[in-house]
C-alpha cells in the first residue's frame, strides 16, 4: 500500500492518489495489463470542469521517464504553481500527478501522458473542457 500524500487544491485538503498498489500492478482496481500498460484516474477520455474549480489526474505506468504533455506537445515540468505536476515511483510503479488549482479557459485542451517501457514509448491522453460561468 502506498501512503496516501496531501495536495492542498484550491484551498482544501485532498487525498485523491489511488490505494492498493500490489504486486500484480493493480491500482485502485484496475489491473495493468502487461508490461507497457499506462493507466489515467479519472480515466474518462473527455473530463468536463468549471472555472476555478480544482483537478487532479492520476498517470501510473510500470515504466520509467514519465512526463506530461499539453496540448502542442509542449511538457508540463512546473513543480509548483497554479499547473504543475508532481511524482512518485515505489515497487517498480510510477506515477506522475498533473494538478490543476482554480482552473481557467487556457487550460482547455488535450493532456498526455507519456512513459517508457523498456525502450517502448506508451502514452494516455484525455481532453480538458473548461466551463465559463452563464451570466442570467
Amino acid at each position: 500500500m502506498w501512503d496516501e500524500p496531501e495536495f492542498e487544491l484550491a484551498g482544501r485538503v485532498r487525498n485523491s492518489i489511488p490505494t492498493g498498489i500490489t504486486r500484480r500492478g493493480s491500482i485502485g482496481g484496475v489491473v495493468l495489463a502487461g508490461r507497457d500498460a499506462i493507466v489515467l484516474q479519472p480515466s474518462a477520455p473527455v473530463t468536463v470542469k468549471n472555472v476555478n474549480d480544482s483537478l487532479l489526474v492520476t498517470c501510473s505506468s510500470k515504466g520509467n521517464l514519465m512526463m506530461w504533455l499539453k496540448r502542442g506537445g509542449t511538457e508540463v515540468s512546473a513543480k509548483k504553481g497554479r499547473v504543475h505536476v508532481e511524482s512518485k515511483t515505489k515497487d517498480g510503479n510510477s506515477s506522475i500527478y498533473l494538478m490543476f488549482e482554480s482552473i481557467n479557459k487556457k487550460d482547455e485542451g488535450n493532456y498526455t501522458c507519456k512513459a517508457n517501457v523498456d525502450g517502448k514509448e506508451v502514452s494516455a491522453s484525455f481532453n480538458l473542457v473548461v466551463i465559463s460561468e452563464l451570466l442570467l
